[in-house]
């Protein structure tokens, strides 16, 4: 629950896609938005930009961290 994907490429223009695996515990629901929408959205909120942002800092330090410091 409140996990999030597509936030790197979002803030790194990386567009790229992503492999999604949903529980089969129960129903999921997900939010679907374009980047120039999720732009126009964040432009509204500082503190939400950057809540955004820095869950992408987050992941990529953890994915450089599992590969061993490669990028």
């Amino acid at each position: 629950p409140g996990k999030v994907f597509g936030e790197i490429g979002f803030f790194h223009d990386r567009r790229r896609k992503a492999s999604v695996r949903a529980s089969e515990r129960g129903p999921v629901e997900v939010l679907s938005i374009g980047y120039e929408d999720l732009d126009q959205l964040l432009s509204q909120s500082d503190s939400t930009r950057e809540a955004l942002h820095q869950m992408a800092k987050k992941r990529l330090a953890d994915g450089l961290a599992l590969r061993g410091g490669q990028p």
